[in-house]
């Protein structure tokens, strides 16, 4: 599989999938999956790319461990958005995981070779 024509359609896909977890939180991922999207074409770029998937991820570990459990204790009105916004927040790290995964593994050389 061509990573050069699947990585850009699955960052767009991310972009759709992030938002939809914009509903009730502030959420950098879709910026970031459209930033991916634009850029993947220069491959200097691409690690930088990868770096920022970490950042993120590990950002959005955080959101979830802290906000998960608040926000699936809710009584009130939000609680359909919560746990909708919980959910595809999920849905997106186990996606972005995978991606990374999926830069690393294609552009692996390039980051080695630095």
């Amino acid at each position: 599989m061509d990573p050069d024509y699947f990585l850009p359609k699955a960052f767009l896909c991310g972009a759709g999938i992030s938002a939809l977890c914009s509903f009730s939180r502030p959420d950098v991922n879709f910026p970031l999956f459209l930033f991916a999207w634009l850029i993947w074409k220069d491959k200097g770029e691409r690690i930088k790319i990868f770096g920022l998937l970490l950042i993120t991820l590990i950002i959005d570990l955080v959101w979830l461990i802290f906000w998960g459990p608040k926000w699936s204790s809710d009584r009130d009105v939000e609680r359909g958005v919560h746990g909708f916004v919980l959910a595809m927040s999920s849905l997106l790290f186990i996606y972005k995981l995978l991606l990374t995964g999926a830069v690393f593994h294609y552009e692996k050389h390039n980051f080695f070779s630095r």
